[in-house]
């Protein structure tokens, strides 16, 4: 059965998905004679109308060479339950990664092959091609001094925070926050609250106007939010202000360290990038514990 009209199908029967699921869809995704299909749809979806069979035939015309009331009729006697419809999306959109890496750059994929592996392969591949242009250059130690020398007086004469403030006041007083370039690992046994210690960092930061890209390897991003929400008085403030926040949450498992950059860099603007955690990520097998964290790290 055909993955793309699986969805329109869906599309076709019930209303109450078009605002969860139209939005996540581009005509692209689409092949062939479904593809124009789709941009009708998203059209009549824009303008408020409604969208069903019968819509659609009195939009198309009952003359239409590329469909017929029997095409749209059969379409929508397809399935008989949208339960299942963001999983439908899902698909969707792999088979597009995959047909663009098969079209556009010749990487042939088998059918259930996950694109994002080869796609973090091919961004690293290309990161590495462009740096062989950067022809790089040593700074002379007197202008590394006269800058340290600069930011040593900057400090003196600044009050209050510099970078990003945390939710630990003693620590804002020894670092005036966390900054720009920095790499901070949170160390400590199972259960012992780096999660938590991590999750009021990026509340502090946001708070604070930064946007944090958190990827967590064990937990959904609902769980994560329900326990955010949980450190406010009231869970409808809780509610209210992580909705306005500027927070990305990725919570795909087994990930590795070209799916953080590809991922942060796609997303753009971002302050700080918190991961959760460092031992559940994809690695070389091969190698020994301490490489795998060095490397990582």
């Amino acid at each position: 059965m055909n993955i793309e009209n699986v969805i329109l199908a869906c599309l076709l029967i019930d209303r109450s998905i078009h605002d969860m699921v139209i939005p996540l869809l581009k005509p692209e995704y689409f092949t062939a004679k479904r593809e124009g299909l789709f941009k009708l749809i998203k059209r009549m979806y824009s303008r408020n109308e409604p969208i069903d069979t019968y819509s659609l035939i009195a939009k198309i015309g009952t003359n239409n060479e590329t469909w017929s009331i029997t095409d749209l009729t059969s379409l929508s006697d397809m399935i008989a339950s949208t339960a299942n419809v963001m999983s439908y999306v899902q698909q969707l959109k792999l088979t597009y990664q995959r047909r663009v890496l098969s079209n556009n750059y010749g990487i042939q994929m088998t059918d259930d092959a996950d694109p994002g592996e080869r796609l973090s392969e091919l961004l690293r591949d290309l990161e590495a091609l462009q740096q062989e242009g950067v022809i790089s250059k040593n700074r002379d130690i007197v202008d590394i001094v006269e800058d340290a020398l600069r930011d040593i007086d900057t400090e003196k004469k600044t009050s209050g925070m510099i970078g990003i403030p945390t939710s630990i006041g003693a620590f804002n007083s020894e670092t005036r926050g966390l900054r720009g370039g920095e790499l901070v690992v949170i160390a400590g046994r199972p259960g012992h609250g780096k999660t938590a210690l991590a999750l009021s960092f990026t509340k502090a930061a946001c708070l604070h106007g930064r946007s944090v890209c958190f990827f967590t390897l064990e937990m959904r991003d609902s769980e994560l939010v329900k326990r955010m929400i949980r450190s406010y008085n009231q869970e409808q403030e809780g509610a209210d202000d992580i909705s306005k926040m500027k927070l990305h949450i990725f919570d795909r498992g087994g990930i590795d360290v070209d799916y953080i950059r590809s991922n942060t860099r796609l997303t753009r603007g971002v302050d700080m990038v918190i991961i959760d955690y460092l031992g559940l990520m994809r690695v070389d097998a091969r190698k020994k514990r301490t490489e795998v964290i060095g490397d990582v790290t």
